[in-house]
């Protein structure tokens, strides 16, 4: 139905995304250091990878989707492993990191995440009671829709990797990959 009303012209767009794209360089760096350091199977190493800067339920009307270069730095020293499940920020021996997405959820304390929150500020902005209905509009650390955290992340890997001591992994990769860049920022309506 959805394909039909865009055929005739309709702008069926009901959600907005805004991501920040890693630069193909740091995702060559990352994939390389999964299969050779910890002989990881590609087919559980993730591609296209970004940071979910902010999402919405909604197509906003007034936001233009945006596909523009930019160039950021992440150090990676402000990066800490987690896996991507609630609560996976925290060691527990119910969140095997094998079994699940494992990914870095980037620090407050980070150049990046400053920048990371003035484009949220830009989009929260248009949030009104239409759209977030009783829901609490979104901040820097809360989301309206999706995850009611807001933790800027990257995920790097699919459940099924075989990772055993995340801590380990977490150490090797801060010392063989000091920077991870940015190259795109991209507002996309889905």
């Amino acid at each position: 139905m959805k394909e039909a009303f865009a055929k005739a012209g309709f702008d069926v767009s009901t959600e907005t995304w805004a991501l920040l794209h890693v630069a193909k360089e740091s995702e060559r760096s990352i994939r390389n250091f999964f299969l050779e350091n910890h002989k990881i199977n590609p087919k559980f190493i993730l591609s296209n990878l970004h940071i979910t800067v902010y999402y919405s339920k909604h197509a906003y009307d007034q936001v233009s989707e945006i596909n523009q270069s930019c160039h950021y730095v992440l150090e990676t020293k402000y990066v800490r492993f987690m896996v991507m499940r609630p609560g996976g920020e925290n060691p527990d021996p119910n969140l095997l990191p094998a079994d699940n997405k494992v990914g870095i959820r980037i620090q407050k304390t980070s150049e990046l995440r400053a920048q990371i929150e003035s484009y949220r500020e830009q989009l929260c902005q248009f949030e009104n009671t239409e759209i977030l209905g009783m829901r609490k509009p979104s901040t820097k650390s809360r989301n309206a829709f999706g995850a009611k955290k807001f933790q800027p992340h990257i995920s790097l890997l699919k459940g099924g990797n075989g990772i055993v001591n995340l801590t380990e992994v977490a150490d090797n990769f801060r010392s063989e990959i000091q920077h991870i860049y940015f190259d795109r920022f991209e507002i996309k309506k889905s």
